[in-house]
């Protein structure tokens, strides 16, 4: 192979990991605002949150964010 295909071929892949990378960032922050939601305006799920914040002795905000994968 020459060294042109294989500059092209890694300038291909790194590009294709960074469209993943920032994919996945805004998956990730879409969950994050879907589950504060939930947690704001469902009173079940705010119920819920509350145990657990008062059981765990967690911060509210870091009880949500530990949530994240």
């Amino acid at each position: 192979m020459s060294q042109r295909v294989i500059k092209y071929a890694l300038s291909f892949l790194r590009h294709a990991y960074q469209g993943v990378e920032a994919s996945f960032a805004n998956l990730m922050g879409r969950c994050h605002l879907a589950t504060m939601s939930l947690v704001m305006n469902n009173p079940e799920f705010k119920e819920l949150h509350a145990i657990n914040v008062k059981v765990k002795k967690k911060d509210a905000m870091f009880k949500i964010k530990s949530r994240r994968l």
